[in-house]
């Protein structure tokens, strides 16, 4: 997060899933709506002037709908072996909204930074169907994490 950001601030959200509390917000310099964890704020100060209010209806659907990730909500779908299936169970934290299983296929209404953060923990034991996006970008995490551990590389004393 950038030092000395100037926001106007609309509420103050508890994402009860992943356990924090967030101000939603409209950067000004950035031009740009903003989630931001309470806890990676340092000091706060208080500017003495009037907030704009941009965009209502959308400010009044975060307020009512808020997900931290502010994405496009995209459908997820995703096949679990035994194993992610009782990790689903347990993993709770930014925990997706279930729309439908058929079979053995999940489907899931989300964020794509959300499905990176939380599928990302599951590692073999989830295989992403769609978007492909999602599976490009996994694949890609996958494969930095694995030369981060290539043998070879490492120089043993």
């Amino acid at each position: 997060m950038e030092d000395n950001l100037i926001i106007s601030p609309y509420f103050i959200k508890r994402e009860d899933q992943g356990d924090e509390n967030f101000i939603f917000a409209y950067d000004d310099e950035n031009r740009i709506y903003r989630s931001i964890k309470l806890k990676d704020v340092i000091i706060l100060g208080v500017l003495n002037e009037k907030i704009q209010i941009r965009d209502k209806k959308y400010i009044e659907n975060m307020r009512k709908n808020f997900d931290p990730f502010l994405g496009e909500r995209l459908l997820i779908k995703a096949i679990f072996t035994p194993i992610g299936e009782s990790m689903l169970k347990s993993f709770t934290n930014y925990k997706p909204k279930l729309i439908k299983k058929d079979e053995n296929i999940y489907q899931f209404e989300m964020t794509l930074e959300n499905a990176k953060f939380y599928f990302a923990s599951f590692l073999k034991e989830v295989t992403i169907i769609e978007p492909q996006k999602l599976r490009d970008e996994l694949r890609s995490s996958f494969l930095q994490a694995y030369k981060i551990y290539d043998d070879k590389k490492i120089k043993k004393t």
